[in-house]
């Protein structure tokens, strides 16, 4: 499984993976925040897509419930395949936040830091328009040495423009994440890894991977771009 875009269900493929066998997990679930089915959820504004777009990925129509439900269901995998002092980083916006850090405490986890990611000049938005997205910190038991103490946790990063995927992060904060929570050699686990940063980020790192995409088209994507990288 090292190295490779795996396409297929995140929960199933996760079964396959050894008992303590990962490093680090950094994920960018759907948020489900412009889902279509909570009655607060008529607009959607982080992930600026109209509500009949039909070409969005359909787990960001998840209602409240079931993203809880869905975060949970991963994250107990993740408490088992993640070593004992492994970190878990997840991209999350404001108004999933406290159901995502009470899923993943639930099952073990212990938040211990909230990051921003600064996008550098603000998006869609009515009164304070949108400029940053959350990366919440977990641990899974014991509290590693760190690795690096000079980053802050407030990264100045643009974001993508007319990337491949609708929510595709910068390569150069995935690299940034990876150096402060792994060391070279170590494995990064990514289970809704669209087109493959995480795993382009840690190809440039000298770190291993593995990443689960449920997209074909998006699993393409990422391989041709990890091949791509000399």
């Amino acid at each position: 499984m090292i190295d490779t875009i795996i396409c297929g269900d995140c929960l199933e493929v996760m079964e396959e993976i050894p008992t303590g066998s990962i490093d680090a997990i950094i994920i960018d679930p759907p948020y489900s925040s412009g889902g279509r089915r909570d009655a607060n959820k008529s607009v959607r504004v982080s992930k600026r897509r109209g509500v009949d777009d039909v070409t969005w990925y359909s787990a960001d129509n998840l209602s409240t419930n079931s993203f809880i439900w869905f975060m949970r269901a991963c994250g107990s995998r993740f408490f088992r395949v993640l070593k004992e002092d492994g970190h878990l980083l997840s991209f999350i916006d404001w108004r999933m936040m406290s159901n995502l850090s009470a899923a993943l405490e639930s099952v073990g986890f212990k938040q211990i830091n909230l990051l921003v990611w600064d996008k550098t000049y603000f998006g869609m938005g009515r009164y304070f328009r949108n400029q940053h997205e959350f990366i919440a910190h977990f641990l899974r038991n014991a509290s590693p040495k760190p690795i690096r103490q000079d980053v802050g946790n407030v990264f100045s990063i643009a974001p993508v423009r007319h990337g491949a995927h609708p929510s595709e992060k910068p390569t150069l904060l995935l690299e940034k994440l990876i150096s402060v929570i792994t060391n070279e050699g170590d494995t990064v686990f990514d289970c809704f890894a669209g087109s493959g940063t995480t795993a382009v980020a840690c190809k440039r790192s000298n770190r291993h991977y593995i990443c689960v995409e449920k997209e074909p088209e998006y699993c393409a994507i990422a391989e041709k771009r990890i091949a791509e990288i000399l």
